[in-house]
């Protein structure tokens, strides 16, 4: 380990000099399958949750936990995956998790009883955590700061990619009552569903295991030379034909390399944190919280006869005690899909449109549409623009998701980076499990008041994004 050299080079102005090519598009794609992975992860069970109503003799409290565990799991380790990251590095703490959370997938399809199905969905949650939240802290120490933003918008795509094929995979196993035997086990097609949802996370440590530590995170360990040694093997893959010319680099993030938690608090960062926090909270909410009940919802509205009102369909949806195991509507999964593609869509623009409009007009305009069409859910009746509330509500608030994991990417320094985005991952998280829960027992109270405070959360996190640009400092990323 080298000692602070003279005559050097910064690790930003290096990754510039490794150019920028096919050594990025791998890194990307990697990337992209830890996002795709601890997405399918988390969502999956959504679409899983009926079938297992009908084998298991579920009730409205033992869907709610099943749906919610994942993310109880998620929020329990959160910090301490950042925080782990920031002090062993961000490579080993993301193959570790995900193999783990990929093996208790496993076991939870395995067993039986309600009770070890929930401890396993907690533990998965708890191991995929790491991915969902350290994958774009990694992913984003291989670029230099022109493409940094950009670079994880469009990994983000794989996002989309995931929201497409969960609901296809449910569509292609679920109704069709595949069953398998598996390690001796019997599997009903929901437990087949599962598990491969669950797979991506193999191929994702499959790529990641070829991958070198970030080399952003070496310099901030003062290691200089493993550092050099990954800039030059970047540099190689991107320009056969060039020179690398950097010879030593230098740390260009003064202080202390030991991982200190209560400098996210201190009076630097404390305004950023918090209010970056508040924003994640309120809109993984509505994109992940919300979006957990999404597929039942669209199953009441697609049984309604008559030209109503999504609370008037969940009204006269509880009426009916028994759930209709034999058969889910095809137009549940087209629904889904649909809101999967608009969300890839939604990455693509936002991709183009961020260095040109900002993060900030992102935020204020996506979240606003959102809330507005969150209140358009009271009065509007035609099926075919309830779809389209729906799209627009639940993919508006969920890339606005990613666009506020870009800016703490921005924000904080290499040393905090990772504990940060855990911090801010795990305010989501929160939003989104109390969120799940508010949907699970509101809705029966009053549907209305629950439609009504999402949309109050998105207008408020609209208004908050403009709030951002009087405090921060750091204005070149939001303006």
């Amino acid at each position: 380990m080298d000692k602070h050299p003279s005559n050097t080079t910064d690790v930003d102005t290096a990754l510039k000099n490794a150019g920028f090519g096919k050594f990025h598009i791998l890194i990307v794609i990697t990337g992209g399958l830890m996002m795709y992975t601890a997405n399918s992860e988390s969502w999956s069970i959504g679409y899983a949750i009926s079938s297992a109503e009908c084998e298991m003799g579920l009730d409205l409290h033992e869907k709610t936990l099943l749906l919610s565990i994942g993310s109880l799991g998620m929020i329990s380790t959160q910090f301490f995956w950042g925080y782990l990251s920031d002090k062993i590095g961000r490579r080993i703490v993301l193959i570790q998790t995900l193999l783990l959370g990929c093996i208790c997938n496993i076991f939870s399809i395995l067993v039986t009883p309600f009770w070890l199905i929930a401890t396993f969905r907690f533990m998965n949650g708890a191991f995929i955590a790491g991915a969902s939240g350290l994958s774009i802290a990694y992913v984003s120490e291989f670029f230099s700061s022109r493409h940094r933003s950009i670079a994880i918008l469009i990994m983000s795509i794989f996002i989309g990619l995931a929201l497409i094929m969960i609901p296809l995979w449910a569509w292609l196993i679920i109704p069709e009552k595949v069953s398998w035997t598996f390690l001796g086990k019997h599997l009903d097609a929901w437990r087949i569903y599962m598990l491969v949802s669950g797979l991506p996370a193999l191929l994702a440590c499959f790529t990641l295991y070829f991958c070198p530590e970030s080399p952003k995170y070496l310099v901030q360990a003062q290691c200089y030379q493993e550092a050099l040694e990954v800039l030059k093997q970047i540099h190689k893959i991107n320009n056969n034909q060039t020179e690398f010319t950097t010879e030593k680099l230098s740390n260009d993030e003064v202080g202390n390399k030991d991982v200190q938690i209560w400098k996210l608090f201190s009076f630097k960062y404390v305004w950023k944190t918090f209010v970056l926090c508040i924003l994640q909270g309120g809109v993984f909410a509505t994109s992940c919280g919300l979006f957990l009940w999404y597929p039942d919802i669209i199953k009441h509205i697609s049984v309604s006869k008559e030209d109503v009102t999504v609370c008037q369909a969940l009204d006269f949806g509880k009426t009916d005690t028994e759930t209709d195991c034999d058969s889910v509507d095809d137009s549940v999964y087209v629904q889904n899909i649909l809101v999967g593609v608009a969300y890839t869509v939604g990455y693509v623009v936002i991709s183009a449109l961020v260095n040109k409009i900002g993060i900030r007009n992102i935020l204020v305009s996506f979240l606003g549409v959102a809330g507005l069409a969150t209140f358009a859910l009271h009065v509007v009746v035609n099926q075919d623009i309830i779809n389209i509330l729906f799209i627009l509500l639940l993919t508006l608030s969920g890339v606005c998701a990613v666009v506020v994991n870009a800016a703490v990417v921005d924000l904080y320094p290499t040393k905090m980076r990772g504990m940060a985005i855990c911090m801010v991952m795990l305010s989501g998280r929160i939003g989104s499990i109390l969120a799940s829960f508010l949907v699970g027992y509101l809705l029966i109270w009053n549907c209305q008041v629950t439609f009504i405070l999402f949309g109050v959360s998105l207008i408020g996190c609209s208004i908050l994004s403009v709030a951002l640009t009087l405090y921060l400092p750091n204005k070149n990323c939001w303006e």
